[in-house]
């Protein structure tokens, strides 16, 4: 828990510094206990999904998101799939995401 924790930090500090499919890969065959990563899994989802770090729930959903790599947005849905920081990030964001890029 703690590599990846690791990992995640160093990720949300300097951003495309580590591939987050390997991060998430780690996450499935190392820990089993996900609930200390939340908070810096929603960081780091917020941070490569490029949304405001705002209360998600406050965001405008009109606004337009900007252009996200596929292969970014793929691995940070997949860390937060893996993860499921979801008391620290709405779904609604990422599925706003997903068809804004057409995954």
């Amino acid at each position: 828990g703690r590599a990846t924790q690791s990992l995640l930090a160093i990720e949300f500090n300097h951003p495309r510094a580590v591939d987050l499919h390997i991060v998430a890969s780690i996450c499935r065959a190392y820990v089993s206990d996900t609930r200390p990563l939340e908070s810096v899994c929603a960081g780091v989802v917020r941070t490569a999904l490029q949304l405001p770090v705002q209360n998600d729930a406050t965001v405008d959903e009109s606004t337009a998101l900007p252009q996200i790599d596929k292969v970014d947005a793929a691995s940070a849905l997949g860390l937060a799939a893996q993860i499921g920081p979801w008391t620290n990030l709405r779904p609604h964001r990422l599925l706003a995401v997903v068809g804004c890029i057409h995954l």
